[in-house]
C-alpha cells in the first residue's frame, strides 16, 4: 500500500432480523438485504479485500448470513475470529492483525448492539457513528477511512435500498 494511500474499514450492522427474537436467522427482508449488498458493496466501494463477521452462536447467525453473498460474490470466505462482545480483539485484528492490517479495502459486519465499541476501539471520534445504534436501523453503512499518517474519517453511508 502507498505510503499516501487510505484504507477502509466499512462496519455494518446484520440485515434485518425476525420478529421471533429466538430466531438466529435472517428474515426474509434480512436475505433480500443481504443479496443487494453483494453487488452493492463491489459497485460501490470496490472489491473487499477481507470480510470479517462476529462468529456465529446460538443466538445469531445474521452476520455471517449478511456477509456470505458478498464473500460469494467476491471469491471471499467470511473470516469470523471473534464472537460479538470480542470487538476490541477484532478491531485490532482489523488494524494491525496479519492479513489484515495492509488490506486496502475490509468490510465489517457486526450485531448493532455491539457496533459502537468497534468504533471506538478503531480510534473513531465519539460522535462520527450512532451510539447507540438504531435498533431499527439496517441499511447504515460506516465507511472508516484510515490514512498512513493515522488520521481516521467517518462517513455514514445510508444504502440506497
Amino acid at each position: 500500500m502507498n505510503s499516501l494511500a487510505t484504507r477502509h474499514i466499512l462496519v455494518m450492522r446484520h440485515a434485518e432480523k425476525p420478529d421471533d427474537a429466538g430466531d438466529p436467522n435472517l428474515s426474509p427482508a434480512g436475505y433480500a438485504r443481504a443479496k443487494q449488498l453483494a453487488t452493492y458493496i463491489p459497485d460501490t466501494f470496490g472489491k473487499p479485500d477481507v470480510i470479517i463477521a462476529a462468529a456465529n452462536s446460538a443466538e445469531s447467525l445474521r452476520p455471517d448470513e449478511t456477509a456470505t453473498p458478498l464473500a460469494q460474490q467476491c471469491g471471499l470466505d467470511v473470516q469470523m475470529p471473534y464472537p460479538d462482545d470480542q470487538f476490541v480483539d477484532a478491531a485490532q485484528l482489523m488494524l494491525t492483525g496479519t492479513g489484515y492490517k495492509n488490506q486496502p479495502l475490509i468490510v465489517c459486519c457486526w450485531h448493532h448492539g455491539k457496533l459502537p465499541k468497534p468504533m471506538h476501539a478503531l480510534g473513531c471520534e465519539k460522535g462520527s457513528y450512532p451510539d447507540p445504534w438504531d435498533e431499527t436501523v439496517f441499511n447504515l453503512i460506516l465507511k472508516v477511512g484510515i490514512r498512513a499518517d493515522g488520521t481516521i474519517k467517518v462517513d455514514q453511508m445510508p444504502e440506497p435500498f
